[in-house]
């Protein structure tokens, strides 16, 4: 890739925070980069991210945590610590890009119509990027738990996956499904997207294959930093702790 193409990515997060809150406090409030703690003012007060936007579907942003916990308790999920309470989906678009934060939110928005239809979902558009880095993303943050029913599609592979009452799946196939979704969209925009498939996955199998060609127990640097953050999946309970 040349430093003249544009590209988003679509990253997934899932948590087993019981404390919706959380995602919330994160989001809209300054932390440290290096301890993730809330900063606090003189007064101790959490202090506000600058320019963020919020949007909310099927619950009211303030009410997001008590909202996800009450449809927990009515159809008796996420009990358990080792449960996934949430997902995090973010849309992450290059620096250079000409794309707003007021359009950043529409595409969240429509991504979470389409592939979290049913539950209860909070959307925040960070303007300014990760610790200044000036690349404009949106956090989708959705209850596990589908408040309501939402419509089968193309990538649903069981009935589980769009009723009601069950608990949202990132498979493979739905989330080749995103990253397909978000191409088209940056696309149709004239961003020059690059392929989230094919390209970085080629690059990724010969680069494996030439080292266990020579060494069969070769491990590239990617794959053992995938097998580290499986691991940290696995380890930890918030994004935070991650």
């Amino acid at each position: 890739m040349t430093g003249g193409e544009r590209l988003a990515i679509l990253k997934h997060i899932a948590s087993k925070n019981k404390i919706y809150s959380g995602a919330e406090q994160y989001l809209c409030f300054k932390h440290d980069a290096k301890t993730g703690k809330p900063l606090l003012d003189e007064q101790g007060r959490m202090i506000p991210r600058d320019g963020i936007l919020k949007y909310a579907i099927n619950c009211d942003f303030e009410t997001f945590a008590a909202e996800c916990m009450e449809i927990n308790q009515k159809f008796h999920k996420n009990k358990g610590r080792s449960d996934i309470k949430s997902h995090d989906y973010i849309i992450s678009f290059d620096p250079k890009d000409d794309i707003t934060a007021e359009e950043a939110m529409k595409m969240a928005k429509r991504f979470a119509k389409r592939f979290l239809e049913g539950h209860q979902t909070i959307i925040v558009v960070h303007p300014d990027g990760h610790n200044g880095s000036g690349n404009i993303h949106a956090h989708i943050v959705a209850n596990a738990v589908r408040k309501y029913q939402a419509v089968k599609q193309k990538w649903h592979e069981k009935a589980c996956e769009y009723k009601l009452g069950c608990k949202h799946k990132c498979t493979n196939a739905m989330l080749r499904a995103g990253k397909q979704w978000v191409m088209d969209e940056c696309r149709s925009r004239g961003l020059n997207q690059v392929d989230l498939f094919s390209s970085k996955v080629r690059e990724d199998y010969w680069v494996q294959k030439r080292g266990s060609d020579k060494d069969s127990s070769f491990m590239s640097e990617k794959e053992s930093l995938r097998l580290l953050i499986d691991d940290l999946i696995n380890s930890v309970d918030s994004l935070e702790d991650f």
